[in-house]
């Protein structure tokens, strides 16, 4: 897994600052937020960045930036064509902010209509009180409405970078993928979160790490969100984002699969 020789950092789409969802779905009273949104994030620096995210029926929020950040949270507030995020997020493996910080917590305000657009303001602290601030805009993809099944998710996945890493996913959801090097083992389960939409709940464990630098790995957990994409064929690609927490630094993972 290569993400275990670099895991002390962090980056979008997103489960509750707890653990993962999988469970009831919050229900707005009017128009809904929900789905797959891909677009840019710009700082008021003049920094941007490309991203894509998804906010899930169970109200969950994952953004996973092209630079390696990732942003997860809970939506608050709905209203006919407004809502609100607070969320944390972190930077990837070997990355800090000018000055020195790995993650931080915001909270981002957003205007939207439903499978549509949305365009948002954000404000954020580092963890050594940097604050940044800038804005989000984003457009829907209906790829969302693709729905979800354990049926499609069962199978044997290969990692797209390494072409080397295997997650394994049985008819039940249940996951499964271990390193040679490190002994490294995940476990957890992979489960649709709503039959109609294209949403994945993850939540995975990490255990069995027999190298003494990523020991203190064992035992950790890691919740967020995934959905599966077209690429070469249909249904061919897992995509996903899941957050943790080793000794109070947040740690981030992002993988991208393809089905063997």
């Amino acid at each position: 897994m290569r993400w275990l020789v670099m895991f002390a950092s962090a980056i979008v789409l997103a489960a509750g600052c707890g653990g993962g969802g999988g469970g009831s779905s919050f229900q707005p009273s009017g128009a809904s937020p929900t789905g797959i949104w891909e677009g840019v994030m710009t700082f008021d620096s003049g920094d941007s960045v490309e991203m894509v995210g998804m906010i899930a029926e169970t109200g969950e929020a994952m953004f996973l930036a092209d630079d390696g950040q990732m942003m997860w949270g809970s939506v608050s507030g709905i209203t006919s064509n407004r809502f609100t995020v607070g969320f944390e997020w972190a930077l990837p493996p070997g990355f800090m902010t000018p000055g020195g910080g790995l993650g931080g917590t915001g909270e981002a305000s957003c205007l939207f209509v439903e499978r549509v657009d949305m365009d948002c303001d954000f404000t954020s602290t580092s963890d050594v009180h940097e604050v940044f601030t800038g804005t989000v805009g984003a457009s829907y993809n209906d790829l969302y409405e693709d729905g979800s099944s354990l049926a499609v998710l069962a199978g044997d996945w290969l990692d797209v970078e390494t072409n080397s890493e295997v997650i394994s996913i049985d008819a039940a959801g249940r996951a499964f993928s271990q390193d040679a090097m490190s002994g490294c083992v995940f476990n957890g389960t992979v489960m649709p979160i709503a039959p109609a939409y294209n949403a994945y709940d993850f939540a995975l464990v990490i255990d069995g790490c027999t190298d003494p630098d990523l020991a203190l790995l064992n035992g950790t957990r890691y919740d967020g969100l995934g959905a599966v994409g077209d690429d070469l064929q249909p249904k061919d690609t897992l995509l996903f984002g899941v957050h943790g927490e080793v000794m109070g630094m947040p740690v981030a993972i992002r993988g991208e699969y393809r089905r063997m």
